[in-house]
């Protein structure tokens, strides 16, 4: 575990899983940088950055999305995460999807669409 000591600099990565708290009445204040893996060559890293970005997206629609159970309703979370796209209409995201039936469990895009 690391401590911050007022007037010492602590650099660590954060690229792994951690909790940070601030423990004293005195506001705290960090610097964030980014470097790129020095192993990795410069030509892939633009590459790289959209495989990030694409991720980061995704993660975003997750967290602010309801979760479906796994395995029935595939079809519906790619269409809600914006994966996959309504054949008819383009449609894409949890506000182009209805529910077409509650007895068994059937969506349809806002067009009318089945989602299956």
């Amino acid at each position: 575990m690391a401590y911050l000591e007022e007037g010492r600099v602590l650099v660590f990565d954060d690229s792994f899983e951690h909790q940070v708290n601030n423990l004293t009445q005195k506001p705290r204040v960090v610097l964030l940088l980014r470097f790129w893996h020095p192993q990795l060559p410069r030509n892939e890293r633009e590459n790289v950055l959209e495989k990030i970005v694409e991720a980061k997206q995704l993660d975003s629609l997750r967290r602010y999305n309801p979760p479906l159970p796994s395995g029935i309703f595939d079809a519906v979370e790619k269409r809600g995460l914006e994966l996959d796209q309504c054949r008819i209409c383009s449609g894409a995201g949890f506000s182009f999807i209805r529910l077409m039936s509650i007895d068994e469990p059937m969506f349809c895009c806002t067009c009318g669409c089945p989602i299956d």
